[in-house]
């Protein structure tokens, strides 16, 4: 990493969204969490199968130190683009990658 590189924050916590497929839910993901100064690590999407198919979106994020897990839970549920979704944050398993 050069001189005057951002450092790239440690992951802490994992995000889980599963929920119907439509436009917007990584958008409205991404944004409620740097709205919470929380940095976006690893992302992962798919569709299940099944009728009908559910669309999950798993992120790793480096939420900042203090932070409440729960109120950030508790606000993403809030946006009205996630009204549909359910959201989980979990602390982070290093053991688990």
């Amino acid at each position: 990493m050069g001189a005057g590189a951002p450092r790239r924050a440690a992951a802490t916590h994992v995000v889980s969204v599963y929920g119907a497929d439509r436009p917007g839910i990584v958008h409205a993901v991404a944004a409620g969490l740097a709205a919470r100064d929380c940095s976006v690590t690893d992302l992962v999407t798919r569709v299940l199968p099944g009728d009908p198919p559910v669309y999950v979106l798993q992120l790793e994020v480096a939420v900042p130190a203090g932070a409440d897990p729960d109120a950030l839970v508790a606000a993403l549920r809030g946006d009205p683009a996630l009204a549909e979704v359910a959201v989980s944050v979990q602390p982070l398993d290093a053991d688990a990658f």
